[in-house]
């Protein structure tokens, strides 16, 4: 994994306070055109943004997912094998309470319509891997349905497993209408022609 988004705005801002500009729009294309190719980067120039906020907005949630799988990843590598067997007073190590789950990718790609509409317009295709059986639990949320799974407990809109599924068909290039396209802004399209 590249440089945190955390500690490229760290960067970023510090220099930013040293040559004193004041327009937005300049400010903007610095910060995106300063960031590695990648999720983040595509995102922000596939928006039309008119302000910090926006781009504060957009950076927060990448900050939280490159936390999350931080989080993940440091637990998957303390999870090795051998402390998965029971301790000396015949307990599993495990503990009761469950972690939220994580989708196998870091990041997802920005989708035209949301999970579950996407869902719904590809469900009876056979692009689609079939669903993993869900164990039933006893405090099952009746009024939240996954039509994925077709089981209730939370929503389509909510599933890990069809968000990761969705995403694998996309890198397979199986669903290309439904990837939202980078837009660059003119100004980009004439930086990269003289590059």
């Amino acid at each position: 994994m590249g440089e945190r988004i955390k500690d490229y705005l760290d960067c970023f801002n510090k220099a930013l306070l040293e040559v004193n500009i004041r327009t937005l729009e300049v400010v903007c294309l610095c910060l995106i055109v300063g960031l590695l190719e990648g999720d983040f980067r595509r995102h922000l120039t596939s928006k039309d943004i008119k302000s910090m906020k926006e781009i504060h907005q957009i950076t927060l949630e990448y900050m939280q997912d490159e936390d999350v799988s931080r989080v993940v990843s440091i637990k998957r590598k303390n999870l090795a094998p051998s402390s998965n067997k029971a301790g000396s007073s015949g307990q599993s190590s495990t503990s009761k309470t469950s972690t939220p789950r994580v989708g196998k990718f870091s990041t997802y790609t920005p989708l035209v319509a949301s999970l579950t509409k996407v869902y719904q317009q590809v469900s009876h295709k056979s692009i689609l891997s079939r669903a993993r059986q869900i164990r039933p639990r006893a405090s099952l949320n009746k009024s939240q349905y996954c039509d994925y799974h077709e089981s209730y407990g939370y929503r389509t809109e909510d599933c890990i497993d069809l968000k990761d599924t969705l995403e694998q068909a996309i890198q397979d290039g199986k669903l290309p209408e439904f990837v939202q396209h980078v837009k660059l802004s003119r100004r980009q399209n004439d930086n990269e022609d003289r590059d």
